[in-house]
């Protein structure tokens, strides 16, 4: 399945060991990411499907981009089959900060910018998030 589609995120070497966000409370699992290609990500149009990270099982379908004037983009999606939702804000320089939320699998996608010059996948199960709101 490797490379079968375009995916959001692909894998980057980092050592994450020093890296306050891959640290945080409640992540089960934190992996160094670089995005998907900025000037394909103006290009992409609703209904692409993308798989999260490359040789990931979770498929996302785009569903609307919103465009600010600092050029920041918003991508809301869709979980592929109805499995929840998310959305990804990606700054001009590539930072990105995101939420998914995998109903299915019950379980929330974090993407968040680090000073390391990556960004970091996080996954953290869905009653961490149920347990803290108050």
């Amino acid at each position: 399945r490797r490379g079968s589609m375009p995916s959001l995120l692909r894998e980057q070497p980092a050592d994450l060991s020093d890296c306050v966000q891959a640290k945080q409370e409640g992540a089960i699992n934190a992996t160094a990411v670089a995005l998907f290609d900025s000037q394909e990500l103006s290009r992409l149009e609703p209904g692409t499907r993308l798989e999260l990270l490359d040789g990931h099982e979770v498929v996302l379908v785009l569903q609307r981009v919103q465009l600010a004037q600092s050029g920041r983009r918003s991508l809301y999606f869709v979980i592929a089959g109805g499995g929840g939702e998310g959305h990804v804000t990606v700054s001009s320089s590539g930072s990105a900060y995101a939420s998914i939320h995998h109903h299915t699998r019950g379980v929330v996608y974090c993407i968040e910018a680090t000073a390391l010059g990556c960004n970091v996948l996080l996954e953290y199960p869905a009653e961490f998030f149920s347990r803290h709101e108050s």
